[in-house]
């Protein structure tokens, strides 16, 4: 699946590619948030949905670590493949941004 940036999301594969084919490297959380952004990428996920999907089972996780999350994936996919929309949560940028 495409993805905003030019990078490819493989789900089998559980894997990333940069536009040059380079594999990124992601913790299985990080992949987890992603591809669920690139499953509803038209879709805004709440904190709240976020930690429920990705660290399910988990006693009294922080919303905060969602933000932490994201910015490990904004640091290594670049800003713009995951937009916050205010006061919500998270979704996946546009496409060719």
């Amino acid at each position: 699946m495409s993805l905003p940036g030019g990078f490819t999301l493989q789900f089998l594969r559980r894997e990333v590619t940069d536009p040059a084919g380079a594999a990124l490297p992601l913790t299985p959380r990080e992949f987890g948030l992603l591809e669920g952004f690139a499953l509803q990428p038209e879709r805004a996920s709440s904190r709240e949905e976020l930690i429920s999907r990705i660290w399910a089972g988990q006693p009294e996780v922080d919303s905060r670590v969602v933000d932490v999350y994201v910015g490990n994936l904004r640091r290594k996919l670049g800003e713009g493949v995951i937009v916050t929309v205010r006061g919500y949560g998270y979704r996946l940028g546009e496409r060719g941004a």
